[in-house]
């Protein structure tokens, strides 16, 4: 803290008295908000921009902290008819001196207080500093010593710089705020002091003082102290804009630091830094920037800080990294022992680039994408070349705008060039090869001519696309009794060399019609392959003229692109719609409840077309002698199914293929398992020309066989019993630790394998890890951890069958549902006959338990549910099957 000591005079009585004051200096206290912004744009990286306050308040030590107010709380009243005149107040205030103030009352002669509402540091043009301050000090002692002067005070050399007659100037604020104060409707100033340059970078202080000398402002004094004043000493810059014609380059921007106050040479420079040298330097004129004096009110040269320079490009612009580098300097050279530098971040060599799209739906190349990279900042010309890589060879060229990209721009903030990066160009139809792969380049060039290939350039490899896509679609057919439509749409990339479109129909393998194909717009598809060639003319209706009834056996359509103008050619390109069957079926149910039999389903054919009966026929499965007929009527036939009109399009009539019927009279089929016929025919009596369509053979009464298992459905049509008739095998005298290689023998023979116990068990792999194989030998007699897991015997059971299913922890049903499928399950039980361990083969189940065969007693057995749950849970529930 320093101190200055000033003499007060007061009276005592008739005579003067003087009084030693000590003013305290204090650091400048900020108040209100602080001016925040930016000049022309704001700081990029590796710039500092601090926006310094431009109001203040300083309160000296002889001033009260708070508005001065009269202890007593009287008011002061202004006598009119001793208020001084207008006129007389204007003549004091042309002056530094203030008027002889007669109208306060009860005025405190010690009131000293003031404040710095304002300061700025400007530069002439021809290099003069100043400094603009305004405020207000109102004293109480202003009667006796009033005349103004603003001193400037050097805080760094600790000397007084210059001094200034202070005009007053009315403040009726402050006299609001200090009635009884003498003169401070008058207190205010507003003030321009010029300074050396080079005291810019000094920390200064304002004093502000009322004396009774009116030519050197000494002798009487009454001093206000603001500051030490708050200076922007950074050095700050902004390269506004790079802007370039690939021949030149002008860069635009500003600099400003206090430290450059004395330096009347402002030179840009262009540094290489990757060969490490300096390129070219040019001194600038001092531009007029007022939105940075504004930013930065407290830089004296803020306000003609700007700089344009323009060079020649060379290669070095676009193939090394470049920065440009701002220079306030003494000497007219640009060089000098003392320079103010400001090196603005290199410019960013980072290649971005994505492809957005390529879109051929109508034949031409159309591209969307954006490509950033700073070095067109140098290089303005764009281009986008196709490149077919396939043949290596360049197939278009195009100079491309580049278009705003704000997307970019947020997701890449530190290149410069982000924000107009974006193409979205047409570059025509070209001469494309189907196969071939190409690439898209993007390049920025200092040369518009051509390729931009004869400038320096920068490049962007996209990888574009290959022309290999084919796609097609039925959208509908629409069969009529005199011809089939089809219609749909079909595109392909061969089609750039294969202008012929057709479609062609075959019967059972023979083409039997062919169409050329007019192509229609296909908006639809355009946008869903919009990177397909000529998607958007792929649409397509043909007519087939061939009557329904000749429509038989199996169907196929090839959509075909070739160069031969009658549809064949040796290169064609086809798409083929295969295994269209034209008599198609399926029986829904047949349900047994009742002593009646309710068959249901659906029969599409086209050759049922003039067929005008139809007939549901009962054959023995076993021997395919028909045990009855029974002629469909209205209701029970032609029955509304566009379930099946819509997965069997093609074929006349499958939107009315349903049927639906009650048998009564089953007596010729009670009790069999028989296959069901349904019958398109011209004879009423069911025989004639027709069209059949044929059930699996199913069972009529709840007591069934197929094959070796004998089946019981119950009321509700559910399987609760089921048989299957395998042989039983003993595991006895050659394996006598080999239950459960016999009992996987037992289901394999079942499965029609051709095998016995003792070829398994030596095929059986051995292991100490009983998932692996089996742990030591079945044949030997009696042992104590002589066994095998499901895992360790699965291949022997997978090389025989293909499959092995290891069912281990399964669900009861699941185990069922095996059976029912005439597949054994070997299960593993715990505490069977004594042993540990014990695997047995399941045959059946009934609603009670289960029917096995047993490889230790050799027997056919069964046991309940709750039996074999709690022998299967003691075995880690172990199972295995196929």
């Amino acid at each position: 803290m320093n101190s200055k000591t000033h003499y007060k005079m007061y009276k005592d009585g008739k005579h003067w008295c003087f009084m030693a004051l000590t003013l305290v200096m204090f650091g400048i206290t900020i108040y209100g908000s602080q001016l925040t912004g930016h000049a022309a744009m704001q700081a990029t990286a590796g710039q500092t921009v601090a926006t310094p306050s431009v109001t203040s308040q300083s309160n000296a030590s002889s001033a009260p902290s708070q508005p001065f107010v009269l202890a007593s709380g009287d008011q002061n009243q202004t006598d009119p008819a001793t208020a001084q005149s207008t006129a007389n107040q204007q003549e004091a205030v042309n002056n530094n001196r203030v008027p002889q103030d007669t109208t306060t009352q009860n005025n405190q002669a010690q009131a000293n207080d003031g404040h710095l509402d304002s300061y700025s540091m400007s530069q002439s043009q021809n290099g003069q500093i100043q400094l603009h301050a305004t405020g207000w000090h109102a004293s109480g002692q202003s009667n006796d010593d009033p005349y103004r002067y603003m001193i400037v005070y050097d805080n760094t050399d600790h000397r007084e710089v210059n001094r200034q007659q202070l005009h007053p100037q009315e403040r009726p604020d402050v006299q609001t705020a200090y009635p009884n104060v003498d003169n401070s409707r008058y207190s205010g100033f507003d003030i321009t002091i010029d300074l050396p340059s080079y005291l810019a970078t000094h920390s200064l202080s304002l004093v502000s003082r009322y004396s009774n000398n009116n030519q050197s402002g000494e002798g009487n004094h009454v001093d206000y102290w603001f500051g030490p004043l708050v200076m922007d000493n950074q050095n700050r810059a902004h390269l506004d804009s790079i802007q370039s014609d690939g021949k030149t380059v002008t860069v635009s921007g500003w600099h400003a630091s206090n430290a450059a106050a004395d330096k009347t040479y402002h030179y840009v420079i262009v540094y290489d830094q990757t060969q490490g040298r300096e390129l070219a330097r040019q001194e600038v004129s001092f531009g007029s920037r007022s939105d940075v004096l504004k930013v930065f009110p407290t830089i004296a040269n803020a306000g003609r800080s700007g700089f344009s320079a323009t060079f020649n490009v060379t290669p070095e612009y676009v193939n090394d990294a470049i920065q440009f580098i701002s220079r306030w300097t003494d000497d007219p050279a640009g060089n000098g022992s003392s320079t103010v530098d400001y090196w603005f971040s290199p410019i960013n060599q980072s290649n971005q680039g994505h492809l957005d799209s390529v879109n051929l739906s109508d034949g031409h190349v159309r591209v969307s994408g954006w490509h950033a990279d700073d070095v067109s900042l140098f290089a303005p010309h764009h281009f986008l070349i196709v490149w077919d890589v396939t043949q290596g060879r360049q197939v278009a060229s195009s100079e491309a705008d580049v278009i705003a990209s704000s997307d970019v721009a947020k997701a890449y903030p530190d290149l410069r060039t982000a924000g107009q990066s974006r193409f979205n160009f047409d570059l025509g139809q070209l001469n494309l090869h189907a196969g071939d792969h190409y690439q898209l380049v993007s390049r920025y060039s200092t040369s518009a001519d051509g390729n931009g290939g004869s400038g320096a350039y920068v490049d962007y490899w996209f990888d574009m696309m290959t022309l290999n896509q084919s796609e097609f679609y039925i959208d509908g057919w629409t069969p009529a009794a005199d011809k089939l439509n089809v219609h749909g749409w079909m595109a392909s990339d061969q089609s750039t060399s294969k202008l012929y479109a057709y479609a062609i129909l075959l019967q059972d393998g023979k083409e039997i019609a062919r169409q050329e194909l007019t192509l229609t717009n296909r908006p639809d598809v355009a946008n869903v392959y919009p990177g397909l060639y000529r998607s958007l003319q792929s649409g397509f209706s043909v007519d087939f003229a061939i009557p329904a009834n000749q429509l038989t056996g199996t169907l196929q359509l090839v959509l075909r692109f070739t160069d031969d103008p009658a549809g064949n050619g040796s290169s064609t390109v086809d798409d083929w719609i295969n295994n269209l069957a034209t008599n198609a079926s399926n029986f829904d149910q047949v349900n047994y409840n009742n002593n009646q039999v309710t068959v249901s389903g659906w029969h599409a054919a086209n050759a049922a077309n003039g067929k005008t009966y139809q007939y549901l026929i009962a054959l023995d499965a076993g021997s395919h002698n028909e045990l009855h007929r029974w002629q469909l009527t209205a209701g029970q036939d032609s029955l509304q199914r566009d379930d099946v009109a819509r997965v069997y399009p093609w074929i006349l009539g499958s939107d009315h293929s349903g049927f639906n019927v009650t048998l009564t009279d089953i007596d010729s089929i009670r009790h069999k398992t028989v296959i069901f016929i349904h019958r398109y025919t011209d004879d009423a009596a069911g025989n004639g020309n027709y069209v059949d369509a044929y059930s699996a053979p199913v069972t009529i009464d709840q007591w069934y066989w197929i094959g070796n298992a004998h089946y019981h459905k119950n009321d509700q049509g559910v399987i609760d019993y089921v048989l299957n008739n395998a042989d039983v095998i003993g595991q006895l005298p050659e394996l006598p630790t080999g239950c459960e290689i016999t009992a996987v023998t037992m289901m394999l023979r079942y499965a029609g394998c051709d095998v016995n116990k003792v070829q398994l068990a030596n095929e059986m792999p051995r292991s100490s890890d009983p998932n692996q194989g089996f742990v030591g030998s079945p044949f030997t007699n009696y042992g104590y951890g002589l066994w095998v897991a499901p895992g360790g015997v699965a291949p022997v059971v997978r090389a025989h069958v293909g499959t092995a299913d290891i069912m281990t922890g399964c669900s009861i049903q699941a185990i069922k549902d095996k059976l029912i499928n005439r597949h054994l399950v070997c299960v593993w039980q715990g505490n069977m006959h004594g042993f540990g361990t014990h695997t047995i083969t399941l045959t059946g189940f009934n609603d009670g338990g289960f029917f096995y065969n047993d490889p230790w007693t050799a027997t056919k057995d069964w046991m309940s549910f709750g039996t074999f749950y709690t022998r299967w849970n003691a075995d880690a529930q172990r199972a295995l099957s196929y």
